[in-house]
């Protein structure tokens, strides 16, 4: 799973993935563990040829897979978007998937861990482009990259020494 679905996972409070039946993209979804991002699938343009493969094949990979601790088992819907077929279905399943976030007091629970990841990358950004501007402003990166060229320290240590002796100052 990469970066950006991590992030869409703790973004969103339904995360749907959305699947078209030909263009080898559901094969890949399942392989590269999209799966276990979604609370919904999609599989749009149900009337091409292979629509119904890609719903049997991702039927067939949910049961397998483990339970989720939330109660909450994906659902799969089948979408003609240009003539809106299944799009009132689609929109009654995320209703129902917002309803059992609510009934299990998991909704709270994403927004605390939204609101603590928010956080926690606002300050991130907030120290980093603190000591940034530190080492520009005093001259440190030449001094820096020369000892870690040289092997006279690890990145590790230097970075826990920058911060130790700028809360020292504190």
């Amino acid at each position: 799973m990469g970066q950006d679905e991590v992030e869409i996972v703790h973004t969103a409070h339904t995360s749907l993935v959305i699947l078209v039946p030909g263009l080898g993209d559901d094969i890949q979804a399942i392989k590269a563990g999209i799966i276990e991002i979604a609370d919904i699938f999609v599989i749009n343009k149900c009337d091409r040829d292979g629509a119904d493969k890609v719903e049997r094949d991702l039927r067939l990979v949910l049961e397998m897979g483990r339970r989720r601790e939330e109660s909450w088992e994906p659902l799969i819907f089948k979408t003609e978007a240009i003539s809106g077929k299944g799009i009132f279905e689609l929109v009654y399943g995320i209703v129902r998937h917002k309803q059992a976030l609510e009934q299990n007091k998991l909704l709270e629970r994403k927004l605390k861990e939204r609101t603590k990841t928010t956080f926690l990358e606002i300050l991130e950004s907030e120290v980093m482009t603190h000591f940034v501007e530190k080492l520009e402003k005093e001259g440190d990166w030449g001094k820096i990259i020369d000892d870690l060229m040289n092997r006279r320290t690890d990145p590790y240590s230097l970075a826990q020494r920058i911060m130790a002796e700028e809360l020292r100052k504190k």
